[in-house]
């Protein structure tokens, strides 16, 4: 087993294995930073979206419940989505 983790990979867990796949020289970092954070921006302008409508009292009054329900887990959905595409984002700057 060795215990030293190569530079400039990302990393996934399976079976209890660790996988390293190298990155640096396989994506252009500029470009996957700037497709990251364009799907960053939009995510967060559909929460955005989502916590006004959420927020509004005529629509919590009138909707359905399984409506506003089907917006919340969509809701938790893009928050999910959001964090991993941060982290993402993380990674790819220290390639």
């Amino acid at each position: 087993q060795n215990d030293q983790i190569p530079e400039k990979c990302s990393t996934k867990i399976v079976h209890n294995y660790e996988l390293y796949i190298p990155l640096a020289d396989l994506i252009d970092v500029t470009q996957e930073s700037i497709r990251v954070n364009k799907e960053i921006i939009k995510i967060t302008k559909d929460i955005e979206f989502l916590n006004k409508k959420l927020e509004n009292p005529d629509f919590l009054k009138k909707a359905p419940k399984e409506l506003v329900d089907k917006q919340l887990d969509k809701k938790l959905e893009l928050q999910k989505n959001l964090e991993k595409l941060n982290n993402h984002l993380e990674n790819i700057k220290n390639l």
